[in-house]
This record gives structure tokens, sequence and C-alpha cells, in this order.
């Protein structure tokens, strides 16, 4: 469940950093399936065709902020998610500081490729309800960001020590610091990974809180407070929190990727 809840964190904030940015239909339809029912309360959407069809009536370059305030997940039997959010929302061209809170409740399944089931839970229906208007201040690009880092730490997790799903996720010239090991090559990563494989099995990440220290132009400085339980070889628990300073950049595509971590104590 703990990598299901960051596979499902990252396609929730996807679908927010989506509509803060005129972002392409390509990127829209990675996180969708093709049976896709949304339900906003102005519009309902029954299947990708028709989605395809309502996109253009929704407004380009909206000025708007998405923050995810409080999430609920919760699994079916069938294998799908449920996942209940509030969330603020931001018209920045409407009135300075005037947000709106909303419910979100969104439903995540795998789809398959083929016989293969897909790495990424796909969303299958939204349901959107407004519940109140009131002051609040956003960070910019927080959902981006946080898409960011749920996928980075869901890569971590996974251990492939091949490593080529990283480069997704990394800059061309990134720098990790893990404990004052630095790895600044996809070549140093994979030796990395495996000298530490016994020590990067059964890992859970999370990103327990978030704080934007900058943003200039393309470029974000973030510092997370990051929980980290693991199991041994004996089935011991272990569990402890720590400070990462991250540096990401914005290259176009629908996350950003990371520049330079480093772990503190």
């Amino acid at each position: 469940m703990y990598s299901d809840e960051k596979k499902i964190l990252t396609q929730i904030y996807r679908w927010f950093s989506f509509y803060e940015k005129n972002s392409t239909l390509e990127s829209q339809l990675k996180i969708l399936s093709k049976n896709i029912s949304i339900d906003s309360g102005l519009e309902k959407v029954f299947g990708i065709d028709d989605y395809l069809k309502k996109i253009d009536l929704i407004p380009k370059n909206w000025k708007s902020i998405y923050n995810i305030l409080d999430y609920q997940i919760e699994s079916r039997k069938n294998g799908s998610y449920i996942v209940d959010t509030l969330v603020e929302y931001d018209n920045l061209g409407v009135k300075d500081d005037l947000k709106t809170t909303f419910k979100y409740i969104f439903s995540l399944n795998y789809e398959k490729n083929g016989k293969d089931k897909m790495f990424m839970p796909l969303i299958q229906s939204v349901r959107v309800s407004a519940l109140g208007i009131h002051d609040h201040i956003l960070e910019k690009n927080k959902n981006k960001i946080l898409a960011s880092l749920n996928y980075f730490y869901l890569l971590i997790d996974k251990n492939d020590k091949e490593v080529e799903c990283f480069k997704e996720i990394l800059s061309r010239n990134f720098n990790l610091d893990f404990q004052g090991k630095n790895i600044d090559s996809f070549k140093n990563l994979k030796k990395y990974y495996i000298s530490n494989n016994k020590e990067y099995k059964n890992l859970d990440h999370r990103v327990e809180d978030i704080e934007i220290l900058e943003i200039k132009k393309s470029e974000y400085k973030v510092q997370l407070i990051i929980s980290l339980e693991k199991i041994d070889r004996r089935d011991h628990l272990s569990e402890k929190e720590f400070y990462v300073d991250i540096e990401l950049e914005d290259c176009g595509s629908d996350l950003l990727k990371i520049k330079s971590l480093k772990n503190k104590d």
C-alpha cells in the first residue's frame, strides 16, 4: 500500500498541476483512463473522446493555484482506490487572497498495457463539489513539486538497480548527497545501488512537510521533512525523520527534474 500511495499521490498532484498551467494534452492523457468520467457540477465528461471534445471549453493559461489541504486513500476489493481530497482553489485573476474550498473525489485503478499491468494507476473518475470561500495564502507550483518528489521517492523505494527510470526525474547534471556520499552520474548511481542493495530493501519514504524556499524563473529550492520506515532482514521495523534540501528545475515536462539533493540529519 505504501508504494501504491506514492503512485496515487503522484497522479493526483499531476492532475492539479496540469490545470495551474496550460499543459499539453499529451501530458493530461498520461494520467487518465480511456473511460474517464468527470462531474464538475458545471460540466460532465464520459470517456476520453468526450474529454477531447470538451477540453477546449477550459480557458487556456488559467491564473490559478490548487493546494491539497488533506486527503484520505481507501482501497477497494476490486483493486481500485478512492481518494477523498480537500482542495483550495485560488483564481488569482478575480481577487487577491480569495480562495474557494472544494472536495475532489478521485477513483484510480491499474489498467493493463497488453498483458502487463501498468506501473502507474490511471484516474478513472473525478467528482467535484464546492464547499465555500475563505482567505488563505498559497504557494505557487506546489502541486508540480510534490508530484515530482513523490515520484522520486517512489523510485527510491522501488529499488531498481538499472536506474533507467531515474532519467525521467533527474537533471542531466545532477548531484545527490546521501549521508556524505556524492553521486553525480547514472553510472555512479547504479554502483551505489548495487553496493547498498541490502540497505535499500523494504524502504518507505514519505514527504511529511515541505517548505518552498525560493522560486526563480524555472528553478526551485525546497526543504522537506522525510519520514523513513525500514524493515530489516529479521523483520525489525526502524523509523526516523530527517531534512532534505532539494533544487529542482522545470524542463517543460509534467514533472520537475532534480538538480541537487542533500540529506541532513
